[in-house]
């Protein structure tokens, strides 16, 4: 998620069926990381076994777990209760970058792009009450008085013509709804439900018609989910249980997978990614990531609202040191100043790192002899503070001078009212919840209700090859405007790209195909454990 709010996705595009894992259970050949634009899943010999309980250690935990709560409170923790207890629409599934087929077995796109109409599948929530068209509405409605109502913005109206039939009316055609209806915070609630609990209770024990159900939770600490015996997919879940435990230190992540005391420990530090993928304990699955690592810088600031200065100071970024100290090598660098989306093109160039070039850019920029200028981050986070080093010590190479500022993060509203100068956004803290790239480009180009993400840029140009290409229903059509944007954007620069990182976990030996979508979500009713 993107800082809490309705901000949105980015894709790492790898060959399909990509180079092998590691070396958990000391057999290289059992393993394979079968990879994509879709995400990755860590693949393993054998026929999916039955039963058992997965342990996966977490860095940090939900502090709510309903898709009312989320969509007010949105963090990727509480997403990934959700995406084991509720089901959508349409889903995101490993294997593929397109949505699926949800809890709606079919639908139907106008050919003006206006309408949708879906046809509800036999489905029952874990309470046994079936899955109706009058649940879809009250659902989707409740997301559009949400942070994200913009992904709903083109719907005008919901109708209900049967009990199995739900149409969607829109005000202008908007491609990527059916993406949007894959977001975890558009998932199917039973209305009667909710009312009858109240919103406080269902955000404590919220009942879906996904593959588990949530049997107990710990604020912020613990999760335990048991299967869904009413859940629609024959035969899955796999698992009888899965037990989500919070483990904020890294090193107690690593230990504990590494020892048999969890099975799963996610995000692993960079740092231990090779010792881990080769100890024979455990494989490591690295994978593409919906997250970017970029360097956020006020344009509305002189002389930061220069091209040429933005320009010098990319040029004056060495992206492969800091990839290599932060990432340890582990996370490709950017070419764009989106996430890596469905539309991301190479037609966009990479910024090199070339200190003679950034000389003369700014030799011509309106602060030809240099600049003083304050770097700010959240003093929590490692990869930001050894970025900020770095830059410091590279941009005075070009006559910029830096001044560092780490901040508590309880400072972020000032970057919001746009108190500051440049500031780097850890990593995390920019990743999207939709694989297309429809609402970064709007949130970073024609938004001006939040000055085009904090970034306070403007361009014309930008904005209307962004209105047009996210209401273009003609698939080239709408690749080749992305394109444009692209390649625009990176010539304008209104942040410094660096990386795109990867999700990663390090996944016991008798676990089968862990997974992680584009956007970092498991998908656990896949995934299985030997006995």
């Amino acid at each position: 998620m993107w800082w809490g709010a309705a901000l949105t996705a980015v894709v790492l595009v790898l060959p399909a069926c990509g180079g092998g894992g590691g070396g958990g259970g000391g057999d290289s050949t059992s393993t394979k990381t079968d990879s994509g634009a879709w995400g990755a899943t860590l693949k393993r010999a054998g026929e999916p076994v039955k039963g058992g309980t997965l342990t996966v250690d977490v860095l940090s935990g939900a502090k709510g777990i309903s898709p009312l709560y989320f969509n007010e409170q949105p963090s990727n923790n509480t997403i990934q209760i959700m995406m084991q207890v509720f089901d959508q629409l349409v889903t995101l599934e490993p294997g593929s970058l397109d949505p699926k087929p949800g809890l709606a077995e079919t639908w139907e796109v106008s050919k003006d792009g206006l309408t949708y109409s879906f046809q509800l599948r036999e489905a029952q929530f874990s309470n046994g009450s079936p899955v109706t068209a009058a649940d879809v509405k009250f659902s989707l409605e409740s997301v559009g008085d949400s942070l994200f109502a913009n992904l709903f913005s083109a719907v005008k109206s919901i109708e209900t013509p049967s009990e199995r039939a739900v149409v969607l009316k829109l005000s202008h055609p908007s491609p990527g709804l059916i993406y949007n209806l894959a977001f975890p915070g558009a998932s199917i609630m039973p209305k009667a439900v909710v009312k009858d609990m109240g919103e406080e209770a269902y955000n404590k024990a919220p009942v879906g018609s996904g593959p588990f159900v949530v049997s107990s939770w710990t604020r912020e600490q613990r999760v335990e989910l048991t299967r869904n015996d009413k859940h629609w997919r024959t035969g899955m879940p796999y698992l009888d249980k899965v037990v989500l435990n919070v483990v904020p230190d890294d090193n107690t992540r690593v230990l504990n997978v590494r020892s048999g005391t969890s099975d799963v420990a996610d995000s692993v530090p960079f740092s231990q990614i090779d010792s881990l993928d080769s100890s024979g304990d455990v494989d490591v699955l690295l994978g593409p990531g919906a997250d970017m690592f970029t360097v956020s810088l006020n344009n509305s600031k002189p002389p930061l609202n220069d091209p040429q200065v933005r320009r010098a100071l990319a040029l004056a970024t060495p992206v492969d040191e800091i990839i290599g100290v932060v990432f340890k090598g582990k996370a490709p660098a950017m070419n764009t100043v989106l996430p890596k989306l469905k539309y991301w093109t190479d037609a966009a160039k990479r910024v090199p790192y070339d200190l003679e070039a950034a000389k003369a850019a700014l030799a011509k920029s309106s602060a030809p002899n240099g600049f003083s200028t304050v770097i700010r981050y959240s003093a929590e986070d490692q990869a930001s503070g050894q970025t900020a080093q770095i830059l410091q010590e590279s941009f005075k190479k070009i006559g910029v001078t830096v001044k560092i500022e780490p901040q508590d993060s309880a400072t972020f509203s000032e970057f919001t009212r746009g108190n500051y100068e440049i500031r780097i956004q850890q990593p995390g803290q920019s990743t999207s919840d939709v694989p297309i790239d429809d609402q970064f480009t709007t949130l970073y180009f024609n938004s001006p209700a939040i000055d085009n993400l904090f970034t306070f840029f403007k361009d014309d140009t930008l904005a209307d090859l962004t209105h047009k290409a996210v209401r273009t229903v003609d698939e080239q059509q709408r690749a080749d405007l992305f394109k444009q944007i692209h390649i625009r954007s990176m010539e304008l620069l209104p942040r410094i790209p660096i990386a795109y990182t990867p999700n990663r976990a390090a996944v016991s030996a008798k676990v089968g195909d862990f997974n992680y979508l584009l956007n970092g979500w498991w998908r656990l009713d896949r995934v299985w454990k030997t006995k």
